[in-house]
């Protein structure tokens, strides 16, 4: 499944969620407004997650990312 949405009110992300063996949730947030899009966050361990991606996301953003 895929989310789409906009942090804050600048930057674009995409919540990417895998339902099938394991649940999973890859957050991606285009830092660059060109289209680039970087992963912040994940729920998988073996993935690297930036320690401050609320906050570059925003509070309206995290709220739709745990909701999704």
């Amino acid at each position: 499944m895929l989310d789409r949405g906009q942090a804050g009110a600048t930057q674009p992300y995409e919540v990417w969620k895998y339902t099938k063996s394991k649940r999973q949730k890859f957050v991606f947030l285009d830092t660059t407004a060109f289209g680039n899009y970087e992963l912040i966050w994940t729920d998988e361990r073996s993935e690297p997650s930036r320690s401050d991606w609320q906050q570059q996301l925003g509070p309206a953003a995290v709220q739709e990312v745990q909701r999704f």
